[in-house]
């Protein structure tokens, strides 16, 4: 009888070790399936942790732009445009009410300092600079046909610069008094030196060729001319305004 042992031994082995082999791999592909499936799980996980962090801080944000945006930043804006588009129709309306002085050429007592000025000092230099800038411009295009830039210019120049200092004056919080007077009338006179003895004169000089002497006398005319009517009508006009706004506020506050 043959032994068949020895001849099948190394191929039982072979057959084993093969098998073997094969559960390793299987167990090894097993084991890196289930790490492979754990390690997406947790990039899983924190990708839904951070996307949910990222929305949730993300929305907050917005939260608190549309907050600052619906409440004070949008709320000054409109308050500018509404007192920009107030004050230029209040000296358009005003604008041919005037006296001439008849001792220097194209120069005449006007209200529209005043108005320019008062609109500056409560809202601000923005408002002042285009409510002098979009009001002459009207005024000469309706009335006289024509726009002489170089005072357009002036007006907004002066209406920035009496804005200034329209925190100090606080006549929109109903605190202008005595000390914010004397404020206001230093800065207006100053302003008006500014916008009638520098810059009308210069421009009109660098623009329309005017003769310097002409131009000159007629810019410390309008300042001073300019200077007393805003002096008066200005300071009556804060006054009555800030009066005003105390009554509301005390009306609210009952309210």
């Amino acid at each position: 009888m043959k032994d068949f042992t020895c001849d099948c031994l190394p191929k039982l082995t072979c057959e084993f070790m093969a098998v073997r082999n094969i559960q390793s791999i299987y167990q090894y592909f097993e084991s890196a399936h289930g790490q492979l499936t754990s390690f997406i799980r947790l990039i899983a996980d924190e990708g839904v942790k951070r996307f949910h962090y990222n929305f949730v801080a993300a929305k907050r944000l917005m939260e608190v732009n549309m907050s600052n945006l619906n409440t004070g930043r949008r709320g000054l804006a409109i308050k500018t445009i509404v007192a920009i588009g107030i004050g230029a129709a209040l000296v358009v309306a005003i604008y041919q009410v005037s006296i001439p002085v008849g001792f220097i050429p194209n120069t005449r007592l006007q209200f529209n300092a005043a108005v320019i000025a008062i609109i500056g000092a409560i809202f601000g230099p923005v408002a002042g600079l285009f409510t002098g800038l979009i009001s002459h411009t009207l005024g000469d295009a309706l009335f006289y046909g024509g726009v002489w830039w170089s005072w357009v210019i002036a007006d907004a120049v002066y209406g920035l610069l009496v804005g200034l200092t329209f925190k100090k004056l606080k006549i929109y919080e109903g605190g202008f008094g005595s000390k914010q007077a004397l404020i206001f009338n230093i800065n207006q006179f100053l302003a008006n030196a500014v916008a009638w003895i520098l810059v009308a004169p210069v421009l009109d000089i660098l623009i329309y060729a005017e003769p310097s002497d002409k131009v000159f006398a007629q810019g410390v005319t309008a300042f001073a001319v300019n200077g007393a009517v805003t002096l008066i009508v200005g300071t009556i006009l804060a006054f009555a305004y800030s009066k005003i706004r105390v009554k509301n506020s005390s009306l609210e506050k009952e309210a």
